[in-house]
């Protein structure tokens, strides 16, 4: 009969093994860009580790703070604001693709203006599609409805763009 002590350390090899495994992937992960928990627990989880490695895994990473759901929005809300050009409802829309707790993401964006991504959001319009202003309002407002914007940002954005061309 075989000793249960050697099948026991067996065992907590094997799983160091596999939490190893899990770590090296989570940190490749983290080394690309920031990541909510919800998207590498998603990531590992389709990659086919068990979800209670993945759990013990990804609670060691938050107690030592390479996995931080709040560090992570304010990275997203960097893109969706300056890169993507998005407006707030746009930027929520993202969070919640990303995963991030709904209590984080209204952290995140209190106070956030939407003004000045939506002034350089027409400018890049005009810039790269060449849009007239008094000719495609209709354009730029539906345009603008999609990117998440208020209808009181666009009404705005625009009646400042009408004044500056007179």
């Amino acid at each position: 009969m075989e000793d249960p002590r050697k099948s026991q350390s067996q065992d907590s090899r094997s799983r160091d093994s596999v939490d190893n495994r899990i770590k090296v992937y989570v940190l490749k992960l983290l080394s690309y860009r920031a990541r909510s928990e919800h998207e590498i627990r998603e990531r590992l989880l389709h990659k086919g580790f068990n979800p209670f490695d993945v759990n013990r895994v990804i609670d060691d990473f938050k107690a030592s703070g390479l996995i931080n759901d709040l560090e992570a929005a304010r990275s997203f809300l960097r893109i969706a604001r300056d890169t993507k050009l998005l407006g707030i409802r746009g930027i929520k829309d993202f969070f919640y693709r990303k995963g991030i707790p709904k209590e984080i993401a209204e952290e995140v964006l209190d106070g956030a203006d939407e003004m000045e991504s939506a002034m350089r959001l027409i400018e890049k319009m005009q810039r790269t599609k060449g849009i007239n202003i008094l000719q495609d309002e209709k354009r730029l407002r539906q345009y603008m409805l999609r990117r998440g914007y208020s209808s009181d940002t666009i009404d705005e954005v625009l009646k400042r763009l009408k004044e500056s061309l007179r």
